[in-house]
């Protein structure tokens, strides 16, 4: 036998719809098109699983910029509340881990609150809390060697590929020296940096990564993985 369908929220359904139609009528011709393809992508939202927005932001954290990565974060925040809105996902409580990490936030927002740069730390504070929000969501979501499995699998592959960004600046020698102290390195002419635009940011990423790809390797029991 089949479930039966879960019932949307009227409301909010109509609220989506209404926000995508009304400012079509002030928008240009171009943007007003738009609209509606951003009406139908938020009523997806609530059928995407967080783990489908946190494997999608793994690919592309080692490919894309910080911008991508805020804004994959801002759709999976959006599907999580569209979620529970819905009733579509059970209730949690909070644990230990929960609070360790708001407070951490809390206080990261204080500092920007009481910087000698307020405005600037602000700035920096808007961009890091939706990256810094997806960690709740990371937790809550994978729970299983499954998903845990998926996720990893995720961000190995979009890692393979900066890899390979990377190996083709090394043979081709298309790089930019920026980074790199000619004068205090007379024989280092070449340091990659794929898609980081900085070698000491790529090879701490790296670092990160080249463990979980041993141990997904060692997980695995089959040779073509």
């Amino acid at each position: 036998s089949t479930a039966p369908a879960q019932r949307q929220n009227p409301i909010v359904l109509c609220i989506i719809g209404i926000s995508g139609i009304i400012p079509a009528l002030w928008l240009p011709l171009k943007w007003a098109v738009l609209i509606p393809l951003v009406t139908v992508g938020l009523l997806l939202l609530p059928a995407l699983k967080p783990i489908f927005f946190i494997s999608v932001l793994l690919l592309w954290l080692p490919l894309g910029g910080t911008s991508d990565c805020i804004i994959l974060c801002v759709l999976m925040i959006l599907s999580c509340g569209f979620q529970r809105l819905f009733r579509q996902t059970p209730k949690q409580k909070a644990d230990y881990i929960d609070i360790l990490l708001a407070l951490f936030a809390v206080l990261c927002i204080l500092g920007s609150v009481f910087s000698f740069a307020v405005s600037d730390s602000l700035r920096v504070s808007a961009m890091w809390l939706p990256l810094f929000a997806s960690v709740f969501i990371v937790y809550r979501n994978v729970r299983n060697s499954h998903d845990l499995t998926v996720v990893l699998s995720s961000l190995l592959i979009g890692s393979f590929f900066a890899c390979c960004i990377g190996l083709w600046q090394y043979f081709s020698g298309q790089v930019d020296t920026t980074w790199t102290d000619t004068n205090l390195f007379e024989n280092l002419d070449i340091r990659i940096y794929s898609t980081f635009a900085n070698p000491n940011v790529f090879g701490e990423f790296l670092l990160l990564v080249i463990p979980l790809a041993v141990g997904l390797g060692l997980y695995f029991t089959k040779w073509k993985y």
